[in-house]
């Protein structure tokens, strides 16, 4: 009996824009929002659609995510009468490994095993370094009122926000509306438009249309990652768009990391991404409420459990078990788990990531064009 969905999830970003916070983890497993990471999303989307087996592609180690995800139970994903979830790490060897030893045939080799063990109809295609929550039942409605081979869901972009962004995949559409090809942002840069239709990285097609791309790309030698392969062969398919509305942030570099962090201190985005029609579901964490000292200030900011304040926070976000001594100033920061801030320390503009301790009286100070990282672990002396 087929099963109406299933789901294949791409951790193949290229992530050398987020170093040193992505040097020994994927940009999916970045923490996010105080209690979340980013791969968070992507798998709400799915299970909120009600798919039940989902295979990820890791382009290198899986430790973080395997960690953070487990048998996927919170999402639906860990039925012992059918579906899964299934991790395929080592994507960038592999792929490297194979042309090189003549196994090219056997690249897609996975994607197919699993496409033919999850019989299911449709198969939804997501990347995940977007942070949206998108309805997919309302996609795969779409998709199936339209009959056409694919759905591509897309956003009008601000032109400002992908200035820079050259290889953006941006969608032309006919005088008709209807969609025509994808061309890269660079293309239309002395445009005057003031909003681009951007592809979302999500897509939608039977099993059956995937694998026939899959056999494209074995006939024309092209070893791509699922989401690119689709797009590289989107002309040859009859192709609907989804317009998606929602809150967004691609997170394709420091910039864009700290940004849309920031962007959630603002009450009407940060309900706009948590409090829609489906929940953002993560791996639950049991924890004692924050201690905030008679003496402690904190402005417009957000902090996770078990974290312990004397000093002032502004325009920052903690995750959780983070501490920040007495007369420390925290302003425009990302403290993230475990990290602890000694006295009167001064930081601004910056992103410590896990376990980093700062000494009393220490200053990091960064600004809006220059984030300041400080790397998992360090110890940072005044």
């Amino acid at each position: 009996m087929k099963i109406k969905s299933c789901a294949i999830l791409n951790l193949t970003e290229p992530k050398d824009a987020l170093k040193p916070l992505t040097s020994k983890r994927p940009i999916a497993a970045l923490p996010f929002a105080c209690r979340y990471r980013i791969i968070d999303f992507a798998l709400s989307n799915i299970a909120n659609a009600g798919v039940e087996s989902c295979a990820m592609f890791i382009s290198e180690s899986g430790r973080s995510i395997y960690d953070h995800i487990r048998s996927g139970k919170y999402w639906g994903l860990d039925l012992a009468s059918a579906g899964g979830i299934f991790t395929f790490s080592q994507q960038n060897w592999r792929r490297e490994y194979d042309l090189s030893h003549g196994n090219e045939y056997e690249i897609y080799e996975d994607h197919q095993l699993f496409l033919s063990k999850s019989n299911a109809e449709y198969v939804f295609v997501l990347g995940t370094q977007i942070v949206a929550n998108v309805d997919l039942t309302a996609v795969l409605q779409f998709h199936e009122e339209n009959k056409k081979e694919l759905t591509v869901v897309y956003q009008n972009i601000e032109q400002k926000q992908i200035v820079g962004k050259l290889n953006e995949p941006v969608l032309v559409f006919d005088e008709g509306g209807n969609f025509s090809h994808i061309t890269q942002h660079e293309k239309l840069e002395t445009s005057d438009q003031d909003r681009f239709p951007v592809s979302l990285n999500m897509f939608v097609l039977t099993v059956d249309t995937l694998n026939q791309i899959f056999e494209w790309g074995y006939r024309d030698h092209v070893y791509l990652d699922t989401d690119q392969l689709i797009l590289n062969y989107i002309e040859e398919l009859e192709v609907s768009a989804y317009e998606f509305t929602g809150y967004t942030a691609n997170v394709d570099s420091i910039e864009a990391y700290f940004k849309a962090n920031m962007s959630l201190l603002e009450k009407g985005k940060f309900d706009a991404l948590f409090h829609g029609a489906n929940t953002v579901i993560t791996k639950p964490k049991n924890g004692v409420p924050t201690y905030y000292d008679k003496d402690s200030l904190v402005h417009t900011s957000q902090l996770a459990t078990e974290c312990i304040i004397f000093g002032q926070l502004t325009n920052s976000l903690c995750s959780r078990r983070v501490k920040v001594g007495k007369g420390s100033t925290v302003d425009h920061t990302i403290l993230l788990q475990g990290v602890t801030v000694g006295e009167n320390v001064q930081l601004s503009y910056c992103i410590l990531d896990k376990q980093v301790v700062v000494d009393d009286g220490a200053v990091i100070e960064g600004s809006p064009e220059n984030i300041v990282i400080v790397p998992k672990g360090q110890h940072v002396s005044a």
